[in-house]
């Protein structure tokens, strides 16, 4: 992933060339993937969420657009077919919230800085050293 931003009188924005698609991808039912190409100012695939599994068209307009890094899961401001590069909004924690438990992602919310899921992990799995996830992990 490329990261570059541009400053303005009130804020920054940080442009993205991809969605993170290929960053760790976690397993969320909620996370769709956009075929590269799809509108043309979209090169790779693109990623979106859906507070539902089935994308109905009374419920199309819920989609908002991802950018993943690890499992740490980013609003993207993203308007298709114009010349507008995407840039990232903020932190979707609820998004991130489906995410499946697997050892990869409590070691990713054990980690996180901003400590926004680690009381949902469960105090066993938190006592697992950092040494000992790899025979824990099943993904």
């Amino acid at each position: 992933m490329t990261l570059d931003s541009t400053s303005s009188n009130t804020t920054e924005r940080c442009y993205i060339d991809d969605f993170g698609v290929h960053n760790g991808l976690p397993n969320n039912p909620h996370l769709f993937k956009l075929a590269a190409g799809s509108f043309s100012n979209l090169e790779g695939e693109a990623l979106y969420y859906h507070p539902e599994t089935d994308i109905l068209k009374h419920n199309e307009e819920a989609v908002v657009w991802v950018h993943n890094d690890n499992g740490y899961l980013t609003e993207v401001a993203f308007k298709p077919d114009t010349e507008e590069k995407p840039y990232l909004l903020g932190r979707l924690v609820n998004a991130e919230r489906q995410n499946t438990l697997t050892a990869r992602e409590i070691r990713r919310r054990k980690n996180d800085p901003a400590r926004a899921l680690i009381h949902e992990v469960g105090q066993d799995l938190l006592d697992i050293p950092e040494d000992e996830f790899r025979l824990h992990q099943k993904n």
